[in-house]
């Protein structure tokens, strides 16, 4: 038995996690399957270090570095003024049939982008049945959006970005044109994981829950524990 002590709990962390992949193998088959089953995606993330995956910054108890987790659905960004995000949000629905900024997991292939959101990373695994969608052009969105909106904004009315953009509803038929002709540029397609998270681009995830695992648990109990696993036969 292996015991790991975090903030002054000990716990069982092989226990914890061979429940982990024993959830991740049979409720989220769908994304293992995606890479060619276990093997293949043990082989992957071996080669790259490690970041053959999904990561999404969380704020999570300490005390628990695995478990499982709902998808938000009907989200209000953060960052994005509102006018904004339902452009947005109904042009991914008339694209792809489904509302990825207000319904789907984000998550990203880079630790180190999602260390910016919340209180740490974690390896994500989208339960059930998924769809991922993600730019082919842009890492993150908004960050494209923002410059492109700033500098129309700036363009009309100094410093009155906020006052342009932040309202319920967008009917300035320039403006709604901007923000389409960002999204075509971006190349937005629906992939499976491997493509996806190869992009290292920001990663929309149409699911309902996922599980996770704190990502220096991931590599430091995960992963060994699934190649010895495939190795001994006990996953396909």
């Amino acid at each position: 038995m292996k015991l790991h002590e975090i903030k002054g709990t000990v716990i069982d962390m092989n226990g914890f996690v061979r429940k982990l992949i024993h959830t991740v193998d049979v409720e989220c088959r769908p994304y293992i399957d995606s890479f060619g089953g276990w093997n293949e995606w043990v082989n992957l993330n071996y080669e790259h270090s490690y970041r053959r995956n999904l990561f999404r910054g969380m704020t999570v108890p300490t005390h628990r570095p695995i478990g499982r987790k709902d998808v938000h659905k009907n989200r209000e960004p953060k960052d994005t003024y509102h006018g904004v995000h339902v452009v947005v949000d109904d042009w991914f629905n008339r694209e792809f049939g489904h509302r990825y900024r207000s319904n789907a997991m984000f998550a990203t292939s880079n630790t180190a982008v999602a260390e910016e959101y919340g209180t740490g990373a974690y390896c994500v695994f989208p339960i059930g049945q998924y769809k991922m969608c993600f730019s082919e052009s842009y890492e993150d969105l908004w960050d494209r959006l923002s410059r492109e909106l700033s500098a129309f904004a700036h363009s009309k009315v100094a410093g009155q970005t906020k006052q342009i953009f932040n309202v319920d509803k967008i009917e300035n038929e320039e403006q709604k044109q901007i923000i389409e002709t960002t999204l075509k540029e971006g190349h937005y397609q629906e992939r499976p994981a491997p493509d996806a998270i190869n992009s290292k681009h920001e990663v929309m995830v149409a699911c309902d829950r996922y599980a996770y695992i704190e990502w220096k648990q991931y590599v430091k109990y995960m992963l060994p524990m699934v190649m010895d696993m495939v190795e001994a036969g006990e996953l396909k």
